[in-house]
């Protein structure tokens, strides 16, 4: 019985006249062929399926490439290869059936074969998971990576899943881990390997086999972070715009090959892989066969460094920036941000917002400097009040309020610390800017301000001037509370260790800072002290 989709209803009119005129079998007896009929129907069908297959919009390739009838990967693993040897087990829990591997061999050359299978019907799809792989499975992808590593055989992935299984049991034993180390072992291999995407190539269940040399697609396969029903269901609150969520995917294979996250092309029979699953086999096969000849002739170390270069380069030519936070974090490593921009090639913009309001507050546009914040961006209100939350004469630091649309309106289940951050329209971000020149230049966390011999001391000041210092990599200014009493510690991380680095930074701190703002204690560290949140933590007892 054939399956049909929502809009082949009339390739599934056709092809029921076809298959009558075909029967010898009528309800009136035995009948006579109508051959001049058959062709011409025949000749409608061809027609029909080159005019709707080759208007497929992204949401009718989804669902061509989810296809009940689609061939799978263990479709292409009997049919490809010779002398499949399965191999079972991650060595760690358990087998996850929804991943079949083995060792085989291709055009009489030993390789190495991994494919996410969804299962031909009801029972096999429940036996397989519908393709969603389990922590188990990944580790079992890792084991055979590195087995074929070992003894230089090439790699070839089918990918065909919905995503990475979400189950409670799954997360418990380490999903995202399990995810994250087959991405990072698919990269350290020296071997050849070849990803192909056969029908849903989805988020990270499909990525983790996906961190190859080459990525294939079939024509009508899809490859995304997320199911369009998903993205509908976050960005319109609606999960019927599948259509609409598709096209801004840009999950198609066209789409990806222009992207450059994709390789390759594999095209399909009209009317998609399932209606001529012969000819997608011998597709499949000259595409793995050139792929593999091409690679075969490179040394481990180019495998790598091709592979790693391939991945840096998407999105070089697309103008794609990075946004870097300056609230409440270390200061800007320049020597980090300068490798940076040497790798990926792109610029940095320097941001700062709050997690009280969903925009960007400011931006700096050109050169990120250590404390410049930017220039405030369109449609966020601002204002910079002293202690009684009056207006600040210009030049005068003060704490900063904001205001956007797109601002929450409270802490969940916390009305005492609603009522001290949500002031009106209002929200107190907690941070001290001075404003020079329509920029905000950040001084620091108002908790993090001590009042040391009489004098206000901000910590973001202290380790701007610390930095000029030469030999000093990154600098943390702390604030260490024991019996109640402020003294200032400084946390530094030198560019090059040296028995005398504290001492020579004890001289320097004199020609740098005043007395009142020189650290009584210096303490040389690999890492920086940070709350859970990942937040810089000023405050610290050594007791």
């Amino acid at each position: 019985m054939k399956n049909y989709l929502n809009f082949e209803k009339d390739i599934k009119s056709l092809e029921n006249e076809i298959e009558k005129l075909q029967d010898p079998f009528a309800k009136d007896g035995i009948t006579q062929v109508e051959t001049g009929k058959l062709a011409k129907l025949q000749n409608d069908l061809s027609s029909k399926l080159n005019e709707i297959y080759s208007n497929l919009d992204p949401w009718q390739t989804t669902m061509v490439a989810r296809h009940e009838d689609r061939p799978k990967s263990k479709f292409f693993i009997d049919n490809l290869f010779e002398d499949f040897f399965p191999i079972h087990g991650d060595r760690l829990f358990g087998e996850d059936k929804s991943l079949i591997s083995g060792l085989a061999t291709f055009q009489k050359k030993s390789v190495m074969v991994i494919g996410q299978e969804k299962g031909e019907d009801l029972d096999t799809r429940i036996e397989r998971n519908f393709g969603m792989m389990k922590p188990e499975g990944y580790r079992k992808s890792i084991r055979l990576m590195k087995l074929a590593d070992k003894f230089n055989l090439p790699i070839i992935l089918f990918i065909d899943t919905p995503g990475a299984y979400p189950g409670v049991g799954a997360e418990e034993r380490g999903q995202a881990e399990a995810i994250a180390r087959s991405i990072e072992c698919s990269m350290s291999v020296g071997v050849p390997t070849i990803s192909i995407i056969i029908g849903e190539g989805g988020s990270g269940g499909a990525i983790a086999l996906a961190s190859s040399n080459k990525i294939i697609m079939l024509e009508n396969a899809i490859y995304s972070v997320i199911s369009p029903e998903g993205c509908a269901s976050i960005l319109w609150r609606d999960p019927t715009k599948t259509l609409e969520a598709a096209k801004a995917m840009k999950l198609t294979s066209k789409d990806l090959l222009n992207l450059k996250i994709i390789d390759e092309i594999i095209p399909e029979p009209t009317g998609g892989a399932h209606r001529d699953k012969n000819l997608i086999l011998e597709n499949v096969k000259m595409s793995i066969d050139k792929n593999l000849s091409e690679l075969s002739n490179l040394s481990k170390a180019e495998i790598i460094s091709r592979k790693k270069e391939k991945f840096l380069e998407i999105g070089r030519d697309r103008g794609l920036t990075e946004g870097v936070s300056i609230s409440n974090r270390l200061p800007i490593n320049f020597t980090n941000i300068n490798k940076f921009k040497k790798v990926f090639g792109l610029n940095i913009l320097d941001g700062y917002g709050t997690s009280e309001i969903w925009s960007a507050i400011s931006i700096q546009q050109n050169d990120v400097a250590f404390n410049n914040m930017g220039s405030v961006i369109e449609g966020v209100k601002y204002k910079i009040v002293d202690e009684n939350q009056k207006q600040c004469p210009p030049g005068t630091p003060g704490e900063l309020y904001v205001s956007h649309p797109a601002q929450a309106l409270m802490y969940w289940k916390d009305t005492t610390a609603s009522k001290q951050t949500f002031i009106g329209d209002w929200v107190r971000t907690g941070d001290i800017v001075i404003e020079k020149q329509s920029k905000l230049i950040y001084k620091g966390r108002k908790d993090d301000i001590v009042k040391i011999q009489g004098l206000f001391v901000s910590p973001i000041d202290i380790e701007e001037k610390i930095l000029q210092i030469s030999n000093v990599e990154q600098c943390m200014v702390i604030v260490d509370t024991e019996d109640d009493v402020f003294s200032l510690v400084l946390l530094v991380k030198f560019e090059k260790r040296d028995k005398d680095n504290i001492s020579n930074l004890r001289s320097a701190l004199h020609t740098k800072l005043t007395t009142e703002r020189i650290p009584k204690y210096i303490k040389e560290v690999e890492e920086f002290p940070r709350t859970v949140n990942n937040k810089m933590k000023r405050k610290i007892s050594f007791a």
